[in-house]
């Protein structure tokens, strides 16, 4: 018999990999502990990165690459399990945050990618645990999915561009390494045509055009006289607007022919896009205003005037709202009408990027505050908040395939991008009223199972 002292006070929970080669045990200690099957310590999980109090429970994954630890803390952190050369080690992967008292018992489902939490709360919480992680050289500056969602494009720093599959495969990377100025060399924009063309606009004052399927570079757009801040497509591919700090808009014929250059804007222009039915152009500034254009390029009318710069816009699927963002905060605008509908408020700092769903339901916001939030655009409330990057967000896009919002892109100035799956993800909670009878009476149940909600919680 093998007895194993990393602890220093009370064990509350063990658990055998599916392979059975490793074991973790969690602790009053606010540790976790991870061991050979022989009893040696692999590694003890605390610390900066560890939980901040006593660890409840801990379990692996059916696949035994996740690790996932439940606290009095509030929180679960999923931790990545590796082997590789004969050696293991593990690493946090992200911390789930969403209960409001202590986690008592975590547990997968074998069947599939969710995860179950049980708090003092009084709740039970199911989480989609299918997130895919990229991690790159360098900083990360924007994202865009291709139209059928097959693709998604991450725009870096140093001025290249890599291309992506869903299932994390890298297919293609576009353009050399740029030394970074003072300034940097960040890509600012990415926008996919209809028939696979990419076009990028970077601090360089330059938009280029690439042929996404094999990342040859077709054309060099010049003309701006300070950095591109954001390029658009119509959703046609037939047009091409794109916006500078130099206060102006131009509209390109594809493949690259100048139309009009729009001036109108009295300060930096941070965002243009077209509207999807391709009736209007709209931007914004850090003039404080939101100008509306025909296709043309003619100005139509101002829609709003706001009381700080606009750092993001996009518009609603169906055309008819559209959403802005100065600091901290959110505006929902009718179209039609050019009334605010509603003032989002919940970042701690400035929001960076916006992105509608496919179905128009519901808005993504990246902020410098490290977090994305969920938003109800029907009722201007917060649905959920994501966590997970460790520094400022510049990009975050939905996958124009999925039309009920579950997949979601972000760029992070951490290097990383995370590919949100929230079809389940904290997005359910279920009172212990609803479990009881099935923990009551289910024979494979253990004792300590029936205690996530014991006899006179509501």
């Amino acid at each position: 018999m093998l007895k194993l002292l990393p602890h220093a006070d009370i064990v509350t929970s063990v658990s055998f990999s599916p392979d059975g080669q490793l074991l973790a045990s969690a602790s009053q200690d606010s540790s976790v502990s991870l061991w050979k099957r022989d009893g040696s310590l692999i590694t003890l999980l605390e610390g900066q990165d560890g939980h901040s109090s006593g660890v409840n429970s801990v379990r692996f994954s059916p696949n035994g690459q996740l690790l996932a630890s439940a606290s009095n803390d509030k929180t679960v952190k999923l931790w990545r399990i590796r082997s590789a050369h004969h050696s293991t080690s593990a690493q946090l992967l992200t911390t789930l945050r969403g209960h409001t008292a202590a986690v008592k018992a975590v547990n997968f489902n074998p069947t599939d990618q969710t995860l179950a939490t049980a708090s003092a709360d009084q709740t039970v919480r199911l989480w989609s645990i299918e997130e895919h992680r990229i991690r790159g050289d360098r900083e990360l500056c924007s994202a865009a999915f291709k139209s059928d969602g097959s693709i998604f494009a991450l725009a870096s720093i140093d001025g290249t561009i890599q291309l992506w599959r869903r299932n994390g495969m890298l297919v293609e990377r576009l353009g050399n390494p740029l030394k970074a100025s003072k300034d940097g060399n960040c890509i600012n924009s990415l926008s996919f045509s209809p028939d696979g063309k990419l076009a990028s606009a970077s601090d360089d004052k330059t938009i280029k055009l690439w042929r996404a399927a094999d990342g040859v570079q077709m054309q060099t757009l010049v003309g701006h006289q300070d950095r591109v801040t954001s390029v658009n497509f119509s959703s046609d591919g037939s047009r091409l607007v794109s916006a500078s700090d130099d206060k102006t808009i131009r509209l390109w014929q594809a493949p690259g022919e100048l139309i009009k250059v729009l001036t109108e804007h009295t300060g930096k222009v941070t965002s243009v896009s077209f509207s999807p039915d391709n009736k209007w152009i709209v931007s914004a500034s850090d003039d404080r205003t939101i100008k509306l254009w025909h296709s043309d390029g003619s100005l139509y009318k101002q829609l709003a005037n706001t009381d700080q710069g606009i750092t993001a816009l996009t518009v609603s699927p169906n055309s008819q709202m559209l959403a802005s963002a100065s600091g901290k905060s959110i505006q929902l605008w009718d179209i039609a009408t050019e009334k605010k509908r509603f003032e989002l408020q919940g970042h701690k700092d400035a929001v960076t990027a916006l992105s509608f769903s496919p179905d128009g339901k519901t808005l993504a916001s990246s902020s410098v505050d490290k977090t994305i939030n969920l938003w109800d655009v029907t009722e201007g409330t917060l649905i959920k908040t994501l966590r997970g990057h460790q520094e400022q967000i510049h990009s975050v896009v939905f996958n124009p395939a999925e039309n009920n919002g579950t997949v979601l892109i972000s760029a992070s100035d951490d290097k990383t991008a995370i590919l949100w799956n929230l079809a389940l993800d904290d997005l359910i909670t279920i009172g212990c009223h609803r479990l009881r009878s099935y923990l009551a009476n289910t024979p494979n149940v253990t004792e300590r199972d029936r205690q996530m909600c014991p006899p006179g919680k509501p």
